[in-house]
């Protein structure tokens, strides 16, 4: 990673925002969610950064990650809590 970006010391916090997404989105300890909710965040970022703006990544995961609270609370695959 080093080669295309600068290292500082908040150089992982976009990765670890990110897989907290996706750990959230999929639904908590459940890794077939995990596996989904990469390739949905995976895919939406690439379209985004292709049809609109690249800088605007990180703000489409951030949309899709809030769509999917406001709709599906407990993940993709996750299991109501009784």
């Amino acid at each position: 990673m080093s080669t295309f970006l600068t290292l500082d010391a908040s150089i992982g916090v976009v990765f670890t925002m990110k897989a907290l997404i996706i750990v959230i989105m999929g639904g908590v300890g459940d890794v077939r969610g995990a596996v989904i909710a990469a390739l949905i965040l995976g895919l939406a970022e690439s379209a985004v950064a292709t049809l609109v703006d690249p800088g605007l990544t990180l703000a489409a995961a951030y949309g899709l990650f809030v769509l999917v609270l406001l709709f599906r609370p407990q993940g993709l695959f996750g299991r109501r809590s009784s």
